[in-house]
């Protein structure tokens, strides 16, 4: 894998889930632009559970529907990312295999993300996961590869935390429980793409 790069939309979204719900695993998705080449463009991120991260049916319900707005919107599912209740733990346990094994037959290039808890606050300007991919060994090993975080990128998720925006994310344990709660959060990437626009200036 050569490059992969990261928008202030998806990171923005994915350490909003990870900031309201700091004291729970949480997971989600990352979708991808769709491309033929070995890089990675990440532009948009799906939270899905913060409570029933094992339900397999749960997930298979979520991923159809996420699937069908990829299709919609010329993405794909390349990404998937989990943080663990316990700050101790940072390497990809037996859920987080079996849901990079699904992507994986979709997207050769599909990564796993899994976050590194101590790097979820204001002050952070490193990326906070390790990525990970299949070896030949059919095994997911730490990636090497440099990950690339749009400009103003930290910047953004500062804004958000400030004005306490992460409240406002859904993920999909939300909609299973309201389905007016929109999994999308497209308005939330309106609030993220003007905080863009405030930085750029």
């Amino acid at each position: 894998m050569k490059d992969i790069s990261i928008s202030k939309v998806a990171y923005c979204k994915l350490f909003s889930h990870l900031s309201k719900y700091p004291h729970l695993s949480c997971n989600g998705l990352l979708l991808a632009k769709k491309s033929k080449s070995q890089s990675v463009q990440f532009v948009d991120c799906i939270p899905l559970f913060h409570s029933s991260l094992t339900l397999a049916p749960a997930f298979e319900i979520a991923l159809t529907q996420i699937d069908a707005y990829c299709q919609q919107n010329e993405l794909e599912i390349a990404g998937f990312y989990h943080a663990f209740d316990n700050n101790n733990e940072n390497q990809p346990n037996l859920i987080c295999y079996k849901i990079a094994e699904k992507l994986k037959e979709n997207c050769s290039n599909s990564l796993c993300f899994i976050v590194n808890n101590s790097k979820i606050h204001p002050s952070n300007r490193e990326p906070c996961f390790k990525t990970f991919v299949f070896g030949e060994d059919q095994r997911l090993k730490e990636n090497t590869c440099n990950v690339k975080l749009e400009d103003g990128t930290y910047e953004a998720c500062l804004r958000l935390l400030n004005d306490k925006k992460f409240n406002s994310i859904n993920d999909f344990d939300n909609h299973l429980d309201d389905i007016k709660q929109d999994w999308r959060n497209l308005g939330l990437n309106g609030k993220i793409r003007s905080v863009e626009s405030l930085t750029a200036n």
